[in-house]
């Protein structure tokens, strides 16, 4: 099935390296604006003699129609693209175009499926299909495949093996899409906002360690890591892992209840477990937990919950 691709990011690197050796690669699109990632894109493009758009949000209705009409393409796929497709561009493929969505529908719609999924600390995401409409995420979802969540997996690590398992069921997502019929088998759905800098925030006093773990993975990278404070400066914390102790520790939540540059860096949660910080960031560097511990950290010092302004984050795309 010959198939265009939109793509914004190496999570579609996989699938775009899959059609090509299959014959099926019959172009790409990106948004036109530089990356590292669409460079490498690009590059695999130029390399292959395939034919590739890069597209501004405002040639969306007039460029990109026109290219699409000159390849001929049986189908469309979408992953990781920014922009919303009119319908001039959706319909232009025979069979249609098919957003794939890293994340079950219609509970984790939107365009940060992964940050919630993750920190709601869900032990399956999905990789569904659908049919792209006029609105986002709603249109007949076509194929589903549920996936594991690793332990202590964060949200690059989840991405990318994402992209690795849709270029695997390729087979069966075109089995899908052949079968499928034009529709709107989803209702209409509320969409999940973006994250805001306040759920960036690990709340020391409300936030148990499972909870602390999950928000920080969800993080890593694309979100810049949990947001903390110890000493009045900022901190992200990277990774994180839960410490398998039983003694009883005083201190409120927050609280450094061992640092040692052997041991690391051990810290009280709401439900008085301990988590270990593995990796985080201060404003001079990004340390791992027993670096940061040697340069005189003490036991009873504490991590502080900070309260940003709510303003939005965008990393993820649906």
């Amino acid at each position: 099935m010959k198939t265009v691709l939109y793509a914004n990011s190496l999570w579609a690197f996989p699938a775009l390296m899959k059609l090509q050796e299959n014959k099926q690669l019959a172009g790409l699109v990106m948004p036109d604006y530089s990356s590292e990632e669409l460079r490498s894109m690009l590059g695999f493009m130029r390399k292959a003699g395939l034919p590739y758009l890069l597209v501004k949000r405002e040639e969306i209705k007039t460029v990109l129609p026109v290219w699409l009409k000159s390849l001929n393409a049986e189908a469309a796929l979408v992953l990781s693209f920014p922009y919303l497709l009119p319908e001039v561009a959706f319909n232009q493929p025979h069979r249609g175009t098919f957003n794939i969505h890293f994340g079950e529908l219609p509970r984790y719609s939107g365009a940060a499926p992964l940050f919630w999924t993750l920190k709601n600390a869900e032990r399956y995401t999905q990789l569904t299909v659908h049919r792209v409409n006029k609105h986002f995420d709603s249109g007949a979802v076509v194929f589903q495949h549920k996936v594991p969540v690793l332990p202590g997996e964060g949200i690059g690590l989840l991405a990318n093996r994402l992209g690795v398992i849709c270029a695997t069921v390729l087979p069966q997502i075109f089995s899908s899409i052949k079968a499928s019929a034009p529709g709107e088998l989803q209702a209409q759905i509320e969409l999940l906002r973006k994250p805001s800098a306040d759920d960036l925030c690990i709340c020391w006093e409300k936030q148990s360690a499972e909870e602390v773990e999950a928000l920080v993975n969800a993080c890593n990278p694309y979100y810049g890591g949990g947001m903390t404070s110890f000493r009045g400066a900022p901190i992200r914390i990277h990774e994180v892992s839960p410490a398998d102790t039983a003694e009883t520790f005083f201190g409120s939540p927050g609280t450094i209840i061992h640092a040692s540059s052997q041991q690391g860096l051990f810290v009280k949660c709401s439900d008085y477990k301990i988590i270990r910080i593995n990796v985080l960031q201060t404003p001079e560097g990004i340390f791992s937990g027993n670096k940061f511990a040697a340069l005189g950290i003490k036991s009873s010092e504490k991590f502080v919950t900070v309260e940003p302004e709510k303003s939005v984050i965008a990393h993820e795309t649906s």
